[in-house]
């Protein structure tokens, strides 16, 4: 169970303008799914339950239309990138 603080490391690649940057380059219904939660839900700072769904919704995605294409690549750094957040705030 993640226990969910407001307050994270800030992380320059996984901002909200950046990740909103990412998503917009795939038309997948995951990846539009996680630009309105980033638009609607998310403060200016992403926290721990923000990015955890974040990843949940990425992995889903990759789950679903990765073809380990390089394609995919932003997305695959997505998820190693919010993963080595989440561990480090434990």
């Amino acid at each position: 169970m993640i226990h969910c603080s407001p307050v994270i490391k800030n992380n320059p690649d996984l901002t909200r303008e950046t990740l909103n940057n990412i998503f917009i380059n795939y038309g997948f219904v995951e990846c539009h799914t996680m630009r309105v939660f980033i638009e609607l839900v998310c403060d200016a700072t992403l926290g721990v339950c923000e990015l955890a769904y974040i990843r949940d919704k990425t992995e889903e995605c990759l789950r679903t239309h990765d073809n380990k294409s390089h394609y995919f690549t932003e997305l695959r750094k997505v998820v190693m990138d919010i993963d080595y957040i989440l561990t480090s705030q434990r």
